[in-house]
């Protein structure tokens, strides 16, 4: 019994990807694919809507085509999305106001609010970085002797 577990042991150590693939299953290339498949397996009777990427859909043809201007078309007639553009920034910018403004309670209804709830990111200061001198540490007195009597043996030569 101990030789074959020695076996065993030997091909793990000469094939370790093939055997963790082998004890663990393989390894999702993507890790939202392996969170899914991981929550699908552990809720195996919930229904969950399958995944979808958040990014935007492609543009079709026919919009590529819009976007692309000649010498003889106005530039008016992407007006639309323009104005799809402006009004999409202006939905993201309430909300960000709206959360910009959003501010801590305190628990004394008196005392007024702590503090904005999401503070913005504030730029780094541009003050210099203050350190402190560095300490004076006196030579030792056989180093003063020797550079007293100009002994050339601890530089370097030319």
């Amino acid at each position: 019994m101990d030789a074959r577990k020695d076996r065993i042991g030997e091909h793990a150590a000469s094939h370790p990807p093939a055997w963790t693939a082998a004890a663990l299953g393989p390894v999702p290339p993507d890790p939202a694919v392996g969170a899914d498949a991981e929550l699908r397996r552990r809720h195996r009777g919930q229904y969950f809507a399958p995944l979808r990427s958040a990014e935007p859909e492609a543009a079709t043809d026919a919009q590529r085509d819009e976007l692309t201007l000649t010498a003889d078309q106005p530039s008016g007639e992407l007006g639309h999305w323009i104005s799809d553009l402006t009004a999409g920034h202006q939905v993201f910018a309430s909300r960000l106001a709206d959360r910009q403004s959003q501010m801590i309670p305190s628990e004394d209804p008196d005392y007024g609010d702590l503090g904005p709830a999401f503070p913005g990111r504030t730029a780094p200061g541009r003050e210099p970085v203050l350190r402190p001198p560095k300490p004076a540490i006196p030579p030792s007195p056989r180093i003063l002797e020797r550079a007293m009597n100009g002994d050339a043996d601890w530089e370097a030569a030319d």
